[in-house]
């Protein structure tokens, strides 16, 4: 088997669309719990990619060194040990390199862009470093570096995952003949990720008083944050974010750590519910207690995220939530 010969995919904000009742004497139309989203409500993104490239020896054994990874595409600490999973070497042969990271931003890589790949499997987690010739062409075929590692066209992508395709940094591999170098560093340098969220240009939810249950509706999104066309079917994981002392001007500056700086977080896998449609309660904290309702006077996060077929780690779809609160940048 050649690297040349076996393919693979990476495994690597609307109004209140509902029949509601007519306003009451605030002006405020009752909300009866169901979120209905479109595009409308959803905010919008630009990414900046940077990826650095380095050539290596076609033939000849080369080795991956990750130890100096100690900070990911975001800026987030990362433990070159413990929290690289695996290493990716994925071929685009008929992609540059340009457009591999154009693809990456817009979360907009085909299967028939992906070529043969290859991986390293770090468990037990005890590694910095892999040899060619240690990876493998899944499930388990080895390859051999003077055999396999022989066609030097198209673009190659190194990955280093989190699970199996959270991406914690990218670097780009050029093997030339003419090149005498073979060790590629992958370092908190390798690649750097820059976001703008707009978070203030949505049509946002803001409710008059707490309601519960709620559930929420997704079918009639189209576009995804980033611009291109969403796939609903991408769409893997609920996630349920409150934010105290917060504005909105707070969440763009800090966009890439929104995870990070909230106060309370809720999550739930939703890549299997029917018509895409999920009760929020479904969506848990870290201690496992389930979502049962937003409060007033802080400001909330409703995101649907991708975290599987993805690249790009910014939600393809997420909204504002607030009760009792005008929602703004003020």
């Amino acid at each position: 088997m050649t690297l040349a010969s076996t393919a693979g995919r990476l495994a690597p904000l609307l109004l209140l669309a509902c029949t509601a009742p007519k306003a009451d004497d605030t002006g405020v139309a009752p909300f009866d719990g169901q979120f209905t989203f479109t595009d409308a409500n959803n905010y919008s993104y630009i990414s900046d990619l940077a990826v650095v490239a380095q050539e290596v020896q076609l033939r000849q054994e080369v080795t991956f060194d990750w130890s100096g990874l100690t900070t990911d595409l975001l800026g987030h600490p990362i433990d070159p040990v413990t929290d690289v999973d695996l290493i990716w070497v994925v071929q685009f042969p008929t992609l540059t390199e340009d457009e591999v990271v154009a693809a990456i931003v817009t979360d907009t890589l085909l299967q028939q862009d992906v070529g043969p790949y290859i991986q390293f499997d770090n468990d037990p987690a005890d590694a910095t470093s892999a040899l060619l010739s240690e990876f493998v062409f899944p499930p388990a075929t080895p390859i051999v570096p003077e055999e396999d590692f022989t066609d030097g066209s198209g673009t190659w992508l190194v990955r280093a995952t989190t699970g199996v395709n959270e991406n914690r940094m990218l670097g780009f591999m050029r093997p030339t003949e003419e090149s005498t170098n073979h060790t590629f560093l992958l370092d908190s340098a390798s690649a750097t990720l820059d976001f703008q969220a707009d978070l203030q240009s949505l049509t946002g939810f803001t409710l008059a008083e707490e309601h519960a249950p709620y559930v929420a509706n997704w079918s009639a999104l189209d576009t995804h944050a980033g611009g291109g066309d969403l796939d609903l079917t991408d769409l893997d994981q609920l996630m349920i974010a409150r934010y105290d002392g917060r504005t909105l001007d707070d969440l763009e500056a800090n966009f890439i750590d929104i995870e990070l700086i909230a106060d309370e977080m809720y999550t739930a896998d939703v890549y299997d519910v029917a018509d895409y449609t999920a009760d929020l309660s479904m969506a848990t904290n870290a201690d496992g207690v389930a979502f049962s309702g937003f409060g007033a006077d802080s400001l909330w996060l409703v995101a649907l995220r991708c975290t599987t077929v993805c690249t790009n780690p910014a939600p393809p779809f997420l909204t504002v939530v607030q009760v009792g609160a005008e929602a703004g940048g003020e």
